[in-house]
């Protein structure tokens, strides 16, 4: 199962749970709100975001964990996120239909009994019946259009010419790897622990990409790092 499927299929589980509710005063499980229950989601789905996000802080969380900002008038795919900032955030279930944290049995958002009192607390809807408008809509993708470059060749064995960060992802979107998070070979090559490979470190090249701006990032055992950008190479191939 896809990271994206295990974070949707999680929260419609909970949907279809009546033991979770709504709640803004107790969000943390069995009960959440529009935002913890996408954070919960997100988490058991492996994503690193904090169990005590809002509107107001998921955006740049999900931009941290590969999730692309794209136009929200564009079509709706499983997995994709859109947030009203400070007020609601919602995920797809489809194209047509989302999964939410709604409100409470009283039409509030605190001082609800536990659970789900009026099988729509938590609940999966058409998008077209939300009545609201979003700011922001977020999609994850963990396959990236990969392309040739005769001066990294995949398969070949490239030396550091800097410091290089590790990235979950091939363009500075994507956050920066922990040195607990590289490969044991990588960790050997981080002295100072904080998830950058030491210059004059040797790598293999599993495949390239172009970022949107025209930087070519490399894939490595340990993540990603950045090989050429404007014009100058970070690597030498051996």
């Amino acid at each position: 199962m896809s990271k994206i499927d295990s974070f949707v299929s999680f929260l419609e589980k909970i949907a279809n749970d009546d033991s979770h509710g709504y709640a803004q005063d107790h969000r943390y499980g069995p009960d959440y709100d529009c935002s913890s229950f996408v954070a919960a989601g997100l988490i058991h789905a492996g994503f690193s975001v904090s169990k005590y996000s809002t509107t107001r802080t998921l955006a740049e969380q999900l931009l941290d964990n590969g999730f692309k900002s794209i136009d929200v008038s564009a079509p709706r795919k499983r997995g994709d996120i859109f947030l009203n900032t400070g007020v609601h955030v919602v995920t797809c279930t489809d194209s047509e239909n989302i999964v939410h944290a709604s409100i409470n049995e009283y039409g509030g958002i605190v001082n609800g009994q536990a659970g789900d009192q009026t099988g729509k607390e938590i609940c999966i809807i058409p998008f077209s019946s939300l009545g609201m408008t979003f700011d922001k809509h977020f999609r994850y993708s963990d396959t990236f259009d990969t392309i040739s470059d005769n001066a990294f060749p995949v398969g070949g064995v490239c030396e550091l010419l800097y410091n290089l960060n590790v990235r979950t992802g091939p363009s500075t979107q994507y956050r920066k790897k922990n040195h607990d998070e590289l490969t044991k070979d990588g960790q050997k090559h981080d002295k100072n622990c904080n998830g950058s490979l030491d210059k004059g470190t040797e790598v293999t090249i599993l495949a390239t990409v172009l970022d949107a701006d025209g930087n070519l990032w490399s894939q490595i055992p340990s993540g990603w790092i950045c090989a050429r950008e404007g014009g100058e190479n970070y690597l030498k191939c051996l």
